[in-house]
């Protein structure tokens, strides 16, 4: 069993509390974790299955074809990285008006990063 000082050490680095990072010891509530995780990553892999579809759908695309998959991916991407740094900003004290107001940058260099290819797959007539 971990002394006082070394979780607590770590919990004033990343943040966390003591009492969560003495839970983390704990074989019970590791295995939720473990549970938890599991829940989420299958969420995230019908989240992206759903995003694969639509536009295979849209632009009739082959089941062999990999491409909308691959877009699927970066639509992903560009929600993970927006939700992870909302996240940031709100635990480090953002206001949920001020925090909403800097994601629309983040999102502009997210989409200079994608290529015209992706930003031009599927898209529908207005």
């Amino acid at each position: 069993m971990p002394t006082i000082t070394a979780p607590a050490a770590k919990a004033t680095a990343t943040r966390t509390p003591y009492s969560i990072s003495v839970l983390a010891y704990s074989p019970t509530y590791a295995s939720r974790i473990a549970s938890t995780r599991y829940r989420l990553w299958v969420i995230q892999q019908e989240a992206h299955d759903n995003l694969t579809e639509t536009p295979r759908q849209e632009t009739r695309a082959a089941d062999d074809d990999p491409l909308p998959d691959l877009i699927a991916g970066q639509i992903g991407w560009v929600h993970q990285t927006v939700m992870a740094g909302t996240g940031r900003r709100m635990l480090d004290g953002g206001r949920p008006a001020e925090v909403s107001r800097e994601m629309p940058g983040l999102l502009d260099g997210a989409e200079e990063l994608l290529s015209e290819k992706v930003l031009n797959y599927a898209v529908r007539d207005a």
